[in-house]
């Protein structure tokens, strides 16, 4: 199984070192070449570079802040994704977003250099082997060789840190000079959001969810994330969302279902999710508040740190159908409106207590 591993750059290559390295102890199955240390003296190294990208089955592109523009890794990532049952997949080294990697680099399914994506991307090249591991093998070797793996990793950021400072400053303000970042078809059927949704729900530090379809968050691996987390104190979370049993939530259910007569059933099954989140929460000593309001909010906003998802409620349409629109708080009037609603939604809305308080009392 030949690994070809892409670098630019001196903190690229150190990456692709250490990916060198620790490939073949993850799966003996595994060649990687990396040109720095493969390609021997006196060789013409363009034609070994060819020779191994024609022989390659898989591509591992190391991308870091300050080599995104590599025409290399370019001309690299697009010979072995021309290859017949070739894959190509990107690794995020120093702090990278997904939605950083310009097209056509973004086209490849990227992975963070952390542990469960870098799992995931051991694990797809391991499933490409001739000899792959069975699932109690890899997990047994991937647990051993990883702490190791993630130790050298974080040495080598740190003598790098002036670099990836610099360069993610440049990205920064290269990227956040315009407020409107990208638009998506809806939230609840378009991979590339819900692929976003689940990176900035891994890393952001801060994590605002106001008026946010409880559909949208059906998946358990979202609402998982968020309690793990939480759990570890990792990252503040609030949860708002419209109380189920109010009118004007329930009027503009009917509203959405074009006037059809309400069941209750719709109700009923909304008031058990959010009953069933709140006991989630108080399981465990989380950093996660779940509050209510009782009206109908013209749209839904999550806010991750200083990035801002916002999709509408059209009329007669649910909010599951209309498109997402990404936008990052680049200090705009535009930008502070959206989060100035979002705070006055989360300002106006009432503890999850009262709410199951006021259910008990009623069924009683």
């Amino acid at each position: 199984m030949k690994v070809f591993v892409s670098w630019s750059g001196k903190l690229s290559e150190k990456i692709a070192s250490l990916l060198r390295e620790y490939l073949p102890l993850l799966n003996s199955d595994i060649e990687p070449f990396v040109s720095s240390h493969d390609i021997e003296s006196g060789s013409i190294w363009l034609h070994k570079m060819i020779s191994e990208l024609n022989a390659t089955n898989y591509g591992i592109i190391c991308f870091t802040p300050s080599n995104l523009q590599s025409p290399w890794m370019l001309f690299e990532a697009g010979a072995i994704s021309k290859l017949h049952n070739s894959s190509v997949c990107g690794l995020l080294i120093g702090g990278l977003y997904i939605n950083d990697i310009p097209a056509p680099l973004s086209m490849f399914q990227n992975r963070l250099f952390e542990k469960n994506d870098f799992k995931k991307l051991i694990s797809d090249i391991n499933d490409k082997c001739t000899k792959p591991l069975d699932s109690k093998q890899f997990d047994r070797s991937f647990n051993t060789f990883w702490p190791s793996i993630d130790e050298e990793y974080k040495k080598i950021l740190a003598d790098f840190s002036v670099e990836i400072k610099n360069s993610l400053s440049y990205l920064a303000n290269k990227q956040n000079t315009g407020f409107f970042v990208r638009s998506y078809r809806n939230p609840l059927n378009d991979s590339d959001f819900l692929n976003d949704l689940v990176y900035y729900l891994k890393t952001a530090k801060e994590i605002k969810l106001v008026g946010i379809c409880l559909v949208v968050f059906q998946k358990t691996e979202y609402i998982n994330i968020l309690l793990e987390r939480t759990k570890n104190h990792e990252v503040e979370v609030m949860l708002c969302l419209g109380d189920p049993t109010s009118k004007p939530v329930l009027n503009r259910k009917q509203t959405e279902y074009k006037g059809l007569t309400n069941t209750g059933k719709g109700q009923s099954t909304s008031v058990e999710d959010i009953i069933c989140m709140s006991s989630r929460i108080k399981e465990q000593d989380r950093c996660l508040e779940l509050r209510l309001f009782d009206y109908y909010l013209e749209f839904a906003t999550m806010i991750f740190d200083n990035d801002i998802f916002v999709y509408p409620y059209g009329y007669e349409l649910p909010g599951t159908e209309s498109p997402v629109f990404h936008f990052r708080n680049n200090g705009s009037d535009e930008a502070k409106f959206f989060i100035k609603s979002a705070n006055r939604a989360i300002e106006k809305s009432f503890p999850i207590d009262a709410f199951i308080k006021k259910q008990a009392i009623e069924i009683n």
